[in-house]
Formats: C-alpha cells, sequence, structure tokens
C-alpha cells in the first residue's frame, strides 16, 4: 500500500470516528461501530469493550467486533486484566 492511499484510508476512518460525535442510536450500536473504525485503524483483527458496573464486580465484555463473534474468553481475561490494573493506577494518583 502505498503511503498516500494509508494516509487517505487512515483519513477516512479518522472522519468516521469523528462523526461518532454525532451519533443518534443506541449505545450497542455505538460501540460496534466505535470498536470497528478502531479495529480498522489499527488494522487489528478483533476488539472488544471490557465494563464493570461497580467496583468489585467483574470485568466483562459488553461489545466486541466483528460483530456477532463472541469475544475469545482468554482475551477477555487479559483485557480485563489490563483494565483492572488501568484502574487502579487511575484511582491511587
Amino acid at each position: 500500500m502505498s503511503s498516500e492511499s494509508l494516509l487517505s484510508r487512515t483519513g477516512k476512518i479518522i472522519a468516521d470516528i469523528q462523526s461518532l460525535r454525532c451519533f443518534a442510536g443506541e449505545p450497542g450500536d455505538f460501540w460496534r461501530r466505535f470498536l470497528e473504525l478502531a479495529g480498522a485503524l489499527t488494522l487489528a483483527r478483533e476488539s472488544l469493550l471490557v465494563v464493570r458496573r461497580a467496583d468489585g464486580d467483574p470485568w466483562a465484555a459488553t461489545a466486541s467486533w466483528p460483530s456477532g463473534a463472541p469475544p475469545d474468553a482468554s482475551l477477555v481475561a487479559a483485557i480485563a486484566a489490563s483494565a483492572e490494573e488501568a484502574h487502579e493506577r487511575q484511582v491511587s494518583i
């Protein structure tokens, strides 16, 4: 891929991400689209969103891309561990 086409592709993805600021649909649809675009931007094969409802609750995947593909349990566990570590560092600052 030429650097010009790479810049063009990247610019379009970034514009699509910016357009999500005006997204008016359901939250689940927003996150699936965001994950799709983030995956395209980073050339990822898969992306997912992990959240937890309250401190002490387990982290859980709430959205994934490609749509409909259940995330691999080991990937969820690894991302959940990273999320927990990041959360702990932020809280203790």
